[in-house]
């Protein structure tokens, strides 16, 4: 009896000492010592809310964790009640598909926990001494206006009420959510002679509040496209850190003026507004939209005759009369 007695008692002081270890404090004012916030990271996809029709795959992903889309992840912590900085954190991300879990060493206190995911060579964080005004930007060419194509995406989660007291805390779980989108222009029609005159280019926000909405505050950024050549066609390929309704943002399609052309104008208006003619696209949940120019030629008036379509809905039809 004694002996089981010793051993208990050993077990009980190893236990307790490898408890001061992990929290590096061993003081009778709990609030000088830090303890551990227990997060899981989640990769949900962007329908998940709709419920049945998600059903597979957001069990599937809720399952697995991170898919190999998120290249990195940043974590910011702020004080629930004032929205104070508190600190910030780059884990070491785990291998693919895996869950992503995390003990963080905080002090006692009730917090909000902001997680961007994304590659850091395109996206940067600042302001970040409080929530409010805190943002995530798309980082610019020396010109400070142009962003070149990157097919980094960007990811969100944010999380609050997480409750540090020193006590045993259940693991509280993070879901993070895309907020980029792939949006890919194809134009067909244009002879030989007109692929070296086509420019397309993307006016939109480039900057992400920490609540996750993209900023009407900062300047709109020039997105540049990947040129993809096709036999009979012509993509322009952009990955935009974000797209919501209403944002400001412009599409821009023409036929540059050469010493024997004039310009010619294809498209030029609201991204969105475009986007959201077509019965086919939820732009909230959609990651992947297409957008299809069937160019004619040009019309009398120096200005094209297309047909456009937005993930294989027609949305404009021009009848004009050709040059």
């Amino acid at each position: 009896m004694f002996k089981e007695t010793i051993k208990y008692i050993s077990k009980t002081l190893l236990l307790l000492g490898g408890v001061s270890f992990m929290t590096g404090c061993v003081a009778d004012d709990r609030a000088e010592c830090n303890f551990p916030l227990r997060l899981e990271i989640k990769q949900i996809p962007l329908n998940a809310a709709r419920g049945s029709e998600a059903s597979r795959f957001s069990l599937q992903s809720r399952a697995a964790g991170l898919s190999n889309e998120v290249k990195g992840m940043k974590l910011f912590l702020f004080d629930n009640e004032t929205g104070t900085y508190v600190a910030e954190m780059e884990p070491e991300l785990p291998g693919d598909y895996y869950p992503a879990l995390f003990n963080w060493p905080v002090p006692p206190g009730t917090y909000r926990v902001v997680v961007w995911g994304g590659g850091s060579e395109r996206y940067a964080a600042s302001s970040t001494e409080a929530l409010e005004g805190a943002v995530l930007e798309t980082l610019r060419s020396e010109d400070g206006v142009s962003i070149e194509q990157q097919e980094s995406h960007l990811f969100y989660g944010i999380q609050d009420s997480l409750v540090i007291t020193g006590d045993y805390q259940n693991v509280y779980t993070v879901e993070l959510y895309k907020k980029s989108k792939n949006l890919k222009v194809e134009v067909v029609g244009l002879t030989p002679d007109m692929y070296d005159r086509l420019e397309c280019k993307i006016e939109a926000p480039s900057v992400l509040g920490f609540g996750g909405k993209v900023s009407q505050e900062h300047e709109m950024a020039t997105f540049l496209p990947e040129d993809i050549q096709k036999e009979r066609s012509l993509v322009k390929f952009f990955t935009l850190p974000s797209l919501e309704a209403g944002d400001g943002s412009k599409l821009y399609i023409k036929l540059a003026a050469t010493e024997g052309e004039e310009e010619v104008t294809i498209y030029t208006g609201s991204l969105t507004d475009l986007i959201q003619s077509s019965p086919n696209v939820n732009i909230s949940e959609d990651e992947e939209i297409e957008i299809n120019v069937n160019f004619y030629g040009e019309t009398t008036d120096i200005k094209s005759h297309v047909d456009i379509l937005v993930n294989d809905y027609v949305v404009i039809h021009q009848d004009v009369e050709l040059k």
